[in-house]
């Protein structure tokens, strides 16, 4: 009985996601896999290379390095990003959504960054951004 019960159930439960996994499968990264790199070369202000006006201001908050919004528009962003114990941010960050909105970031040099953002069902957009000094 109980295995009667858990093979009609439970076993088409568990295949229903496999569908979920595979269609998510197909998104690909334009900046590869996501990876750790020092907190320290993305704090501060980053300003799109197309738009002056859109900024984006990184902060380390000892755990975690979140963003503060996008200067000139004054709208409260909450894109955050993990820390670890050697002071490395992870390169994917996300925003408390449903479904949640992504941002990865490729350190091109210390003063050059390029930002993907993208989420479920929208594959996304990359746009360059330059340290504002």
């Amino acid at each position: 009985m109980k295995i009667k019960i858990l093979f009609h159930f439970i076993v088409p439960f568990l295949f229903s996601f496999i569908g979920i996994a595979q269609a998510d499968s197909t998104f690909k990264n334009p900046h590869g896999e996501p990876r750790w790199a020092d907190a320290k070369l993305i704090v501060g202000t980053w300003i799109s290379e197309g738009t002056p006006e859109y900024a984006f201001t990184f902060i380390d908050e000892g755990h975690e390095i979140r963003v503060g919004g996008q200067e000139l528009r004054q709208e409260l962003m909450s894109y955050s990003f993990m820390k670890n114990e050697k002071g490395q941010f992870y390169s994917t960050g996300y925003l408390s959504n449903w479904p949640p909105y992504n941002m990865d970031i490729l350190i091109i040099d210390e003063n050059t960054i390029d930002i993907f953002n993208y989420h479920h069902g929208y594959n996304g957009d990359t746009k360059r951004f330059i340290r504002k000094l």
